[in-house]
């Protein structure tokens, strides 16, 4: 097996095919909504910044996080944070299930990739048919790996046939394998907790399961992976980062300290892990996060397709191995 060196992508790795940022998903999601809801936000987000620091941030994935908590309002321990405004949450709890819908209906609507914004891409192919089954871990809930897999015939899993079945990630005759910790917009759950994978798109109203029961998209606010199937695709890349030598970072900000800290604990457990760090900002997220590490992290300031064109990050990669 191949374990020198494996990828994870963050946002900054799907924007050039057209995928929007969480910011742009953000914006877009509110242009759906009604005064009514748009006010429920904004006293979600009032409140919530009462609780948090300045660097906190409401966006895409801490909106769906609060929206899934509310439709257990009564089970959660959710109600202390809105203290002497109840009242006005519960009489709005009604229209969270419809919001979670727009919400999960904008996200993949404007998470699949069109072939020809996918081609800055390509140049990853050399280090799928270079390594024996290559990892790639990604915080996207989009396709643009799927797509690329699927256009060009490279073998891949991504834990699922049509159901969950995560010891296909044992199996080292795939080109690739892909570990979606966030969740990915074709995943669906059953109320009853069964896990789907439905590869289609552009469909108008809700799926059904064909006993007549909702399904719902696996997605999940980064600090939430408390259950499957993200609890074992976290337990694969903490192993990950003990047997590879380099981990490539593209357009990820770390902001997520639940992945930060797996990475931090990756260099300290694993003295020949190194990290290449790539994003406009890397400099900036070495010096915040991994300052400790410095000798062991390779900064690029650059984008996805800056760094991938000319097969520019391969050759980095293996004179790097080759040392």
């Amino acid at each position: 097996m191949n374990n020198k060196y494996s990828f994870l992508l963050g946002a900054g790795a799907s924007v050039p095919a057209g995928i929007p940022s969480l910011e742009k998903l953000y914006k877009l999601y509110l242009e759906n909504l009604t005064k009514k809801e748009i006010s429920l936000i904004n006293l979600m987000e009032e409140r919530l910044g009462e609780n948090k620091n300045q660097d906190y941030n409401f966006n895409l994935k801490s909106l769906l996080n609060m929206l899934n908590l509310l439709k257990k309002f009564d089970q959660e321990p959710i109600k202390s944070l809105f203290f002497n405004i109840e009242n006005e949450l519960i009489n709005n709890l009604n229209l969270v299930p419809t919001m979670i819908r727009k919400l999960k209906k904008i996200i993949r609507n404007k998470c699949m990739a069109e072939e020809k914004n996918i081609n800055y891409l390509l140049p990853l192919r050399k280090f799928i048919y270079n390594a024996n089954s290559l990892q790639i871990f990604t915080l996207n809930y989009d396709l643009i790996i799927e797509t690329l897999c699927e256009l060009y015939r490279i073998d891949y899993t991504d834990g699922f046939k049509l159901t969950w079945q995560p010891e296909l990630f044992e199996d080292e005759s795939f080109d690739l394998r892909l570990y979606k910790l966030h969740g990915s917009s074709i995943w669906y759950e059953t109320e009853n907790g069964k896990k789907l994978k439905i590869p289609i798109s552009n469909y108008k109203g809700d799926l059904k399961y064909f006993l007549g029961t909702e399904l719902s998209n696996l997605l999940i606010y980064p600090q939430k992976n408390n259950r499957e199937p993200f609890q074992k695709l976290l337990h694969y890349f903490d192993l990950h980062l003990l047997e590879i030598d380099t981990l490539i970072s593209i357009g990820y900000s770390f902001n997520d300290s639940l992945i930060r800290q797996r990475v931090l604990d990756g260099l300290k457990n694993n003295p020949r892990l190194h990290i290449y760090l790539i994003s406009p900002h890397a400099e900036e997220t070495l010096n915040k996060y991994f300052s400790h590490y410095k000798e062991r992290i390779f900064v690029f300031n650059q984008g996805v397709r800056e760094v991938l064109a000319d097969d520019f990050l391969y050759f980095k990669v293996q004179d790097f191995l080759q040392e």
